[in-house]
């Protein structure tokens, strides 16, 4: 119902623009609005009708059948459409783009519905603080997993403490539920439906991430410099009303070094008092910046223990707290190494 009460506006849209054609251009015979659904139909129609007037106007004499009548024929008739239409031509384009993006969002809600699980359309306050309650990350969906594997979790910013620093063994979810975050306002701004059980947001002007991608050997820059510039200019757009998400910042440098510059980049963001998500392995780095308005959360993981070995079972639930370490080792020695 949501995609559809939509798309039905858009259709109407795209209907009223295709009488507007009519009305203009008197020499079309029929443009088919039948096939509004799908814009470039439309668009198709108009270049057919088009040319299709230009060869009943024109002399039905053998030469046209030669190649360079038939291409002057085509040109001035392309030629036609384009000066006398254009404006046309374009809201048809516009109105494409909103079908796409409506037709995206009722694959994307049927989807859900298909797995069983839930999603909600929030609500927005005038207080700078968000709640979302059983987020799940979205992009789940792709991997086509059943109902019973997608493990939610409550994402929240009271509007005090704006800087998060979420700890944790490797492979245990943390970057899965900082970009589930992203994700949702970005659906929830686009007028998407978001995955979650309820949810009230503040408004963002921006959302600001940064993620591990390849080098750029273009810049001429290495790994560290790319990630010092890429958060350099985060710092300088950002205010009190954008979302920041830091996957594991500065790991072109040594655990010491990244350890201090991670916490100059916290006490930036502190005073610029944008909600922050600091995704880390630096445990001590979690310890040293302890303060009043920034909230400590890690991943929830079990063990089994079956000597020689310690097997780690990811549960994939955040709480609050500081993790002790990451237990990279013991994941090595899981997979043989």
């Amino acid at each position: 119902m949501w995609g559809q009460a939509f798309e039905i506006v858009v259709r109407n849209d795209v209907a009223t623009e295709g009488q507007r054609m009519r009305e203009d251009w008197n020499c079309l015979d029929t443009i088919d609005i039948i096939l509004v659904h799908d814009a470039s139909f439309v668009l198709n129609g108009l270049i057919l009708d088009t040319l299709s007037f230009f060869y009943r106007s024109s002399s039905h004499s053998s030469s046209h059948l030669f190649p360079s009548q038939g291409e002057r024929f085509y040109v001035e008739a392309l030629n036609f459409l384009i000066d006398q239409n254009l404006n046309h031509i374009q809201n048809l384009i516009e109105y494409r783009k909103k079908l796409d993006f409506f037709a995206g969002a009722v694959r994307y809600t049927k989807k859900i519905e298909s797995i069983g699980m839930h999603y909600t359309l929030p609500s927005f306050t005038e207080e700078r603080k968000f709640l979302i309650e059983e987020l799940w990350n979205p992009c789940l969906l792709l991997q086509d997993l059943g109902k019973e594997k997608i493990v939610c979790n409550n994402a929240e910013f009271d509007g005090n403490k704006n800087i998060t620093i979420l700890t944790g063994a490797n492979n245990t979810g943390k970057s899965i539920y900082v970009k589930s975050i992203g994700l949702a306002y970005a659906l929830a701004q686009n007028g998407f439906p978001i995955p979650a059980r309820k949810a009230s947001l503040m408004e963002l002007d921006a959302i600001y991430t940064d993620f591990t991608h390849p080098e750029d050997i273009e810049k001429g820059e290495g790994a560290l410099l790319d990630e010092l510039n890429r958060v350099k200019r985060i710092i300088n757009k950002a205010n009190d009303r954008s979302l920041i998400i830091l996957d594991e910042p500065i790991r072109g440098t040594s655990p010491e070094d990244s350890e201090e510059i991670c916490s100059r980049i916290i006490e930036r963001f502190e005073k610029i008092n944008s909600p922050t998500y600091l995704v880390t392995h630096h445990h001590k780095l979690a310890e040293k910046v302890r303060k009043e308005n920034v909230k400590y959360l890690m991943t929830e993981v079990n063990f089994e223990e079956e000597k020689p070995k310690i097997t780690l079972k990811t549960t994939y639930k955040i709480k609050d707290g500081i993790a002790g370490k990451s237990y990279g080792v013991e994941l090595a020695n899981e997979i043989g190494i």
